[in-house]
């Protein structure tokens, strides 16, 4: 059967969610109601329900299992039906038919776990098991699960219980502290369904360590104890502020982070994934500084632009020895236990050139066999100095004035930025499909997805980026932005049909069909609403 789904929902912008399950399937899926529709916003959104595909399945002498995600909203969420759609014989055949293709595995989904905070409880084997089990239906052939989790200091949870002064948290830090708890028996279970699934299972992080929005503690990464007890490492400014987060220029770092990233390969993972779009790496350091006196003697690199070619060198070798250093130690596993190599895959910015200014040069790693994929995203890191420049040398920095525009606060601190101008991106990618094609590393190119777009937006973008030669496309925040949003999922989800995709038809309607609702608990509100709407 095909298997439709309509949901009810009273909040356009907090989507509470549901949890579907046909008995003996890998695990649940978890949905919510689409975005909003063009022209919509003329109802309240109780007005209206909105039917999409769920997925096919074989329902012989099978239940359905049905939950309310435990989301901690007060929104209502209500299933209306779930349609099943009978297959002709014929029809069933071409779908195990499609099922059982491996050329057009072409994607890389990504998954953080934020999504944990819906759950009850994060310390089963199978509390990822939602995750695999809609990604295994779709064109992905690798699969990027962040660990950050695990790098966290949960102590901050008890000390606010037991001083009454719990701060309002999510269910996100509890759940990741349950799942933190149970790691072997979770991301064993996470491999192993992946691997019978077909995908490739990569261990991700955010290796910026000591990054997080605020407050500060409310368990995010800055808690992690290594940090915490290592100001030493933080970066440092151009004018000698401090930067709470740890630099790759230390040894002692890029020690830890291998050794963390290490910690989680024996779980199974067939590689990591490394961001190196979500924060600085490094900066203006003590072996920064001292780096560049021994190859550039009488200039201070602090009075340089980031474009500066030569401080580029210095700021990329640190990165070098830290890519090159995981290397290695990711070979050493695998001759030491026989298994096959460990792949490293890079998320990095859309442009080459403002990449090395924080340190970044995928083309060099690949040439030198370093990586084994890369990912452009469609972020970029930028500083933007023209407020600081020297005005007797326009070509170096004024550390006087940087420090009075800081002051301030007139200085555009050094940020990301993501983009939805495809233009900029379709600029930038010839670079990176001829690093591809000249060294063997393959490449994919990053779909937008700060925000859930329409899905004709996703398909013209889509169809751009194929025309313009990209063969791989890779999807950010795929569960909880993409696949729980089913008629985004529904689309790109089929991605790596590459030959076949200029047929497959963009327009909402195709994937999305909405139902006016004349009544609700028996209340009819056919013509006018009982409170008028208000």
């Amino acid at each position: 059967h095909k298997l439709y789904v309509c949901l009810l929902c009273d909040n356009w912008n907090v989507r509470p969610g549901i949890s579907l399950q046909v008995s003996g399937d890998t695990g649940a899926s978890f949905m919510t109601r689409p975005a909003p529709q063009p022209g919509e916003y003329t109802w309240k959104p109780e007005e209206n329900g909105c039917e999409f595909f769920w997925e096919c399945a074989d329902l012989t002498d099978r239940k359905l299992i049905i939950n309310r995600l435990s989301d901690g909203l007060t929104s209502m969420i209500a299933l209306l039906w779930i349609r099943a759609v009978p297959m002709t014989d014929v029809e069933t055949a071409e779908y195990l038919k499609e099922k059982a293709r491996r050329d057009t595995k072409k994607l890389h989904v990504h998954t953080d776990l934020d999504w944990l905070g819906m759950l009850t409880d994060a310390s089963g084997k199978d509390v990822l098991a939602p995750f695999v089990h809609d990604v295994s239906k779709s064109d992905a052939d690798m699969v990027s699960v962040e660990i950050y989790p695990l790098l966290n200091d949960y102590s901050w949870l008890a000390q606010h219980e037991a001083n009454g002064t719990m701060p309002y948290v999510d269910n996100r830090s509890v759940r990741h502290k349950e799942y933190s708890e149970n790691r072997s028996k979770i991301l064993t279970a996470l491999t192993d369904t992946g691997h019978s699934s077909g995908l490739k299972i990569y261990a991700a992080l955010r290796i910026a360590l000591a990054q997080m929005p605020p407050p500060y503690e409310l368990g995010c990464i800055r808690g992690t104890i290594f940090s915490e007890a290592h100001p030493e490492y933080f970066c440092v400014d151009r004018d000698g502020e401090t930067i709470t987060t740890i630099s790759l220029a230390f040894p002692e770092v890029r020690e830890y982070i291998v050794d963390e990233l290490l910690k989680v390969i024996e779980y199974g993972f067939d590689g990591v994934t490394i961001f190196t779009h979500r924060g600085i790496l490094t900066l203006f350091e003590q072996p920064v500084l001292e780096r560049f006196a021994e190859l550039y003697p009488g200039v201070d690199p602090r009075c340089l632009p980031l474009t500066d070619a030569r401080l580029q060198k210095v700021h990329c070798s640190f990165i070098t020895e830290f890519i090159t250093l995981l290397r290695n130690r990711l070979d050493e596993y695998s001759k030491q236990h026989g298994c096959p190599a460990k792949g490293i895959n890079i998320l990095c910015g859309f442009s080459c050139e403002a990449d090395k200014c924080y340190g970044i040069d995928v083309a060099s790693w690949a040439e030198a066999g370093l990586i084994d994929s890369f990912i452009p995203s469609n972020m970029i890191v930028w500083e933007d100095d023209s407020l600081f420049r020297d005005p007797e040398n326009p070509e170096m920095i004024s550390i006087e004035k940087y420090k009075e525009v800081k002051y301030h606060g007139e200085l555009n601190p050094i940020k990301r930025i993501f983009t939805d101008d495809l233009e900029r991106v379709l600029k930038e990618l010839p670079h990176h499909l001829d690093i591809s094609r000249k060294t063997g590393v393959k490449c994919y190119i990053e779909m937008p997805w700060e925000c859930t777009r329409t899905t004709e937006y996703l398909y013209d973008y889509a169809a751009k980026l194929l025309d313009a030669g990209a063969e791989n496309i890779s999807l950010w925040d795929s569960y909880h932005v993409r696949v729980m949003n089913r008629d985004e999922w529904n689309l790109v989800s089929q991605m790596g049909h590459t030959k076949e995709f200029a047929s497959i038809s963009g327009k909402r309607t195709d994937y999305v069909k909405l139902y006016r609702i004349l009544s609700l608990d028996n209340v009819s509100i056919a013509s006018y609403h009982p409170l008028w709407r208000g």
